[in-house]
């Protein structure tokens, strides 16, 4: 929020809770139960276009709102970016890191497709951290979102990173 701050950029900090924005399901793991974690289900954009519509850059939080016993639950940031964009229509969203992009051989790869990311996470050429933000802009891009980058804050500065796109 600083960044959004220093640059006079008027926004608001809102959750998934608020005016039930992002409804969610518990979310089941077949190692066991994860508490309250929730997979989003569906986003509602009323109070995001109303927020947007008054020039407010909103700033969200993943809690998010369980659509069927209305409790809070903890959603991947990520997951969230990538489900908000693609219901926007976004044309481009990005994912900062604390990496400048997708590493393979200690080198930035520029742009993948969805299909190729996949293959590098079966492989393990790409893992730990990144698979779960890897995931997320793979989503993103196969539910409309024309490209997803994954980059730093300097190379959000320099328009950098690894963009992944949805062909193949």
């Amino acid at each position: 929020m600083r960044t959004v701050v220093k640059q006079d950029i008027q926004a608001a900090d809102i959750s998934g809770v608020d005016n039930w924005t992002i409804y969610v399901e518990k979310r089941w793991h077949p190692g066991g139960d994860l508490g309250r974690v929730g997979e989003i289900q569906d986003v509602d954009l009323r109070l995001i276009d109303a927020l947007l519509a008054a020039d407010i850059t909103p700033v969200i939080s993943p809690v998010s709102f369980g659509a069927y016993d209305a409790k809070s639950y903890s959603v991947n940031a990520d997951h969230v970016a990538a489900a908000v964009a693609a219901k926007l229509g976004a044309i481009r969203l990005v994912f900062v890191s604390n990496v400048p992009g997708v590493l393979i051989a200690n080198r930035v790869v520029r742009a993948i497709t969805a299909n190729q990311a996949e293959a590098w996470i079966a492989e393990g050429n790409i893992s730990g951290g990144m698979v779960p933000k890897v995931r997320s802009a793979i989503a993103a891009v196969r539910q409309g979102v024309a490209q997803a980058v994954i980059t730093n804050i300097a190379g959000v500065q320099e328009e950098s990173g690894t963009g992944i796109i949805g062909g193949r």
